[in-house]
């Protein structure tokens, strides 16, 4: 079963405010939500995560998406690399080169 969830990230600063390691004396620990939603779930021992958007509903629905195509290949109802294989070499790296 996936989840939504906001990933915290933990790091350290000195009184300079560089990064420093735990445990550096003076250190001041601070914690970050990121700014994304990621959808979360266990496949066999392996924890996924997958970065999928700032909106909420948005990333809930992408979610659904994810899951079920991932479900559909298992089934064996769908290629997973059936999305791309209908596409040329060309217009990958048009729509890479557009997106940078």
């Amino acid at each position: 079963m996936a989840s939504l969830q906001k990933i915290t990230f933990v790091f350290w600063h000195d009184a300079d405010g560089k990064r420093v390691k735990a445990g550096t004396p003076g250190a001041k620990k601070h914690i970050e939500e990121s700014s994304k939603w990621y959808a979360c779930w266990r496949d066999g021992k392996r924890q996924r995560r997958v970065p999928l958007c700032t909106d909420k509903e948005a990333a809930q629905a992408m979610m659904t998406d994810l899951m079920r195509t991932k479900d559909r290949a298992k089934a064996g109802l769908l290629n997973p690399r059936q999305v791309h294989e209908d596409r040329n070499l060309i217009e990958h790296l048009e729509e890479f080169v557009t997106s940078q």
